[in-house]
């Protein structure tokens, strides 16, 4: 069932323009490629959807079942879609250069507001807004958009599990 739920991630991905790479870390960090997974905070499915702050999300409305694969990965994608674009990564010179997107993850779980809030007092005092987070939120961070090998996730990626 894995490989299948891998598999429906990388065509997600690439219907929305992501790094399938980085969008399947992003899975796997989330859920572990478990539908029914559910957090402690209530966030839902393969993406761990928040219905609370996404409470219009396509698949909410039109198929009611929050742990349907397809459906969470298409909202998964969109709101990831969203953040690289608001964070500047969808541009050209943002792929040239290689800008590995770790505003746009860290707002994938911290919140788009939060984040801004971080970015913009550690611009204030010249520091990197990284070394703000908390161990594992920047370990998350780090292993998601940049594939660092994490204590938590190894170095899993999405070509192996489907070997």
């Amino acid at each position: 069932m894995e490989k299948q739920l891998i598999t429906l991630a990388v065509a997600v991905a690439g219907f929305y323009g992501i790094d399938p790479a980085l969008f399947t870390r992003l899975i796997y960090a989330e859920s572990r490629f478990d539908p029914a997974a559910v957090s402690p905070s209530g966030c839902v499915g393969l993406g761990q959807i928040n219905l609370d702050a996404w409470p219009l999300a396509e698949w909410k409305v039109q198929n009611g079942d929050a742990t349907d694969p397809l459906a969470n990965l298409m909202q998964a994608g969109h709101i990831m879609r969203w953040l690289l674009e608001g964070y500047g990564h969808c541009d050209e010179a943002a792929l040239w250069y290689g800008k590995p997107p770790l505003d746009a993850v860290a707002a994938y779980t911290l919140g788009h507001g939060a984040t801004d809030n971080l970015v913009i007092a550690a611009a204030k005092d010249r520091r990197n807004w990284l070394d703000d987070l908390d161990e594992p939120v920047r370990d998350y961070v780090e292993y998601v958009a940049a594939g660092k090998n994490s204590a938590r996730w190894g170095d899993w990626n999405y070509e192996e599990a489907l070997e």
